[in-house]
């Protein structure tokens, strides 16, 4: 089913894009990856481990590889707070969403 421009499809790609997407990525790629490896590695090493591997499944690395370093260094110099990148990515995402949308 396509949605038609309007009310509905924002309510979706803000659901998806501003809500789902951040929760989900960021408990995955800081929550479990980075956690993990920042045990293991030095902090700054870690970071740049779990962002290289979390553009490369993006559709653009080499743009989502800037978001995904500052991503990482948010979640680690904020004491490993997920609220902090979840934010972060959310923010993100609601920049792309209103500077790059074609629901526009």
């Amino acid at each position: 089913m396509e949605l038609e421009r309007g009310a509905g499809i924002w309510v979706y790609y803000i659901l998806c894009d501003v809500v789902l997407t951040p929760v989900v990525e960021e408990s995955i790629d800081r929550g479990i990856f980075q956690r993990s490896l920042q045990d293991r590695l030095p902090r700054p090493i870690s970071i740049v481990c779990v962002a290289a591997i979390s553009a490369f499944l993006h559709q653009h690395f080499w743009v989502s590889f800037p978001i995904q370093l500052l991503l990482g260094t948010v979640y680690a110099y904020r004491k490993n707070s997920l609220s902090a990148s979840i934010a972060c990515h959310a923010g993100a995402n609601i920049a792309n969403l209103v500077f790059f949308s074609k629901l526009v």
